[in-house]
């Protein structure tokens, strides 16, 4: 009962929090909302204090309250553009809630099954029908992160994009047949990123069009996300790695995974049409995550949440981000930054941002 009635008072919430549309946001630089003011200057200083570069989007309702950039586009160009509000950057692991929207959108269209096994898609590895899409967006599946990581994999991908060619389901296939599968499917949660690979594959053969295509014309387009996109590189914000090297991760690796460039503009133009039911119903929303805490606590379909809060971090080669929305304070917070998660961590200022806006 307490269940139902969570679930009953969050859809509530969200339906409330995001009823109106989202302010014009791109021809700012920067917003802080002057009834918020010891606020707005107790973040800036906190985020200067510990030398933050990037930028931190904070909301209530519809209502932008703070949004900010730090540092330069280019550390090492004195005199490149400031970080604004609107620059794009890799957003890692966020990509993942997409992706799931998507296979819900599909189910929706009774276009496939949550409970379709993945051999289904995949005929040639071994281990197809043991696994369904359900395990693959709840990360049970059982298939081994370390494969994603392998040097193998990364040096026969290289050659094979070196060449001009896509990294298709042979190359992925080899590689999980190669090895066992680690856990039981549906039994033991372990966060795995070839498991969205293989989803946005699927979503590829369901729709017939690209991966890059479909949240293009399902996601970006309808929340008028226009500093969005799936192409690698394709961002205003440079890292440089403990070399002095620029880096950016190809998103040939990490389709459906890690692979969409964005900004907190438009990630925060995202949030208010998908919990608001304009991408995928209220009801579906509370089946991604907290409909979950019973057979996936912890970690719903491409999102995580606990008792108020829906978020997900994302991380790159040096890149490192962190969405949340918390339900009961009815705030949203958005932190993309330009430094690896060891150096600089996302989730770690915006918990405490969250704090300062409590």
């Amino acid at each position: 009962m307490k269940k139902v009635l969570f679930s009953i008072v969050f859809a509530v919430c969200l339906g409330a929090f995001f009823s109106c549309s989202g302010e014009k946001l791109e021809a700012a630089d920067e917003i802080q909302n002057p009834k918020y003011e010891s606020l707005n200057k107790q973040t800036d200083t906190y985020l200067k204090s510990v030398g933050f570069t990037g930028v931190v989007l904070v909301a209530k309702g519809n209502k932008v309250l703070f949004a900010k950039g730090y540092g330069l586009t280019d550390s090492k160009n004195s005199e490149s553009a400031p970080v604004s509000i609107n620059s794009k950057f890799e957003i890692g692991s966020i990509t993942k809630q997409f992706t799931a929207t998507a296979i819900m959108q599909l189910e929706k269209k009774k276009k496939l099954s949550l409970e379709d096994k993945i051999s289904k898609y995949f005929p040639e590895y071994k281990d197809g029908d043991k696994i369904t899409i359900k395990n693959l967006l709840t990360m049970r599946s059982g298939i081994d992160e370390n494969i994603y990581f392998s040097v193998e994999l990364m040096v026969e991908g290289q050659e094979i994009l070196d060449n001009g060619k896509n990294l298709d389901d042979a190359f992925w296939i080899k590689f999980l047949n190669e090895k066992p599968l680690k856990n039981e499917p549906g039994k033991v949660m372990v966060y795995n990123n070839i498991n969205y690979v293989l989803l946005a594959k699927i979503i590829e053969k369901v729709s017939g069009v690209p991966f890059a295509q479909y949240v293009q014309e399902h996601f970006f387009n309808p929340c008028n996300m226009t500093n969005t996109n799936v192409v690698s590189g394709n961002i205003d914000v440079k890292s440089y790695n403990f070399l002095g090297n620029e880096s950016f991760f190809p998103d040939e690796y990490s389709l459906g995974a890690g692979g969409i460039n964005s900004s907190v503009v438009d990630l925060f133009k995202w949030m208010q049409k998908f919990a608001n039911g304009k991408i995928v119903s209220r009801k579906t929303l509370l089946e991604m995550t907290y409909n979950r805490a019973k057979d996936c606590p912890g970690y719903g379909y491409g999102l995580r949440y606990n008792g108020s809060t829906i978020f997900h971090d994302g991380e790159t080669l040096n890149y490192n981000s962190t969405i949340m929305y918390d339900v009961q304070t009815k705030t949203t917070i958005i932190v993309l930054c330009n430094r690896s998660r060891a150096e600089k961590n996302a989730n770690s200022f915006g918990q405490a941002i969250k704090a300062f806006w409590k």
